[in-house]
């Protein structure tokens, strides 16, 4: 996928899934402990929705993130932690799609609150994946094309501040 969005779509997926699942598991607890308020009902159909569109963009990460270690250049202690990173993003990947198929299969009925729970508890490894992707890019550099040299004068700029220095 190089060339569509450099270096990968990666990033781009992995931030409407996770933003999407995290929702949906709250508004989905929120919405069976508040069952018989009005707005219950309400609330656990944007659930639902959320749970999908964040399956789907869970999906196209997945798939992006292979692409994207096929792409990026590793070194012994990036190429563990990317593994460490895809084996938790699997994980999490399964479990929704489990979580997801019990919804579907249920969804003419309010979901329990063994369901609620096991979505909440789901949102514990996406937050763990998460963060190992974050690692990826803020502490290894993967996935980044080059970063600022704070020593060169070069394009640098000012904030008015002779004593600040980035």
């Amino acid at each position: 996928m190089t060339g569509l969005i450099e270096p990968n779509i990666h990033p781009i997926f992995v931030h409407f899934a996770v933003a999407l699942l995290f929702t949906a598991s709250v508004a989905t607890i929120v919405a069976s402990i508040g069952r018989t308020a009005r707005w219950s009902g309400s609330l656990q159909t944007a659930a639902d929705w959320m749970l999908l569109l964040g399956w789907l963009a869970a999906a196209g990460a997945v798939m992006a993130g292979f692409d994207a270690y096929h792409e990026v250049t590793q070194d012994e202690a990036s190429h563990a932690a990317t593994h460490i990173h895809r084996n938790w993003a699997l994980a999490t990947f399964t479990a929704f799609t489990l979580l997801g198929a019990w919804r579907l299969f249920r969804r003419n009925s309010p979901p329990s609150i063994v369901f609620a729970i096991c979505l909440l508890a789901a949102a514990a490894p996406l937050t763990v994946t998460a963060w190992w992707g974050g690692r990826l890019v803020f502490r290894y550099g993967l996935g980044v094309q080059s970063l600022p040299d704070p020593s060169g004068e070069a394009g640098g700029h000012s904030h008015g501040d002779d004593d600040h220095h980035h």
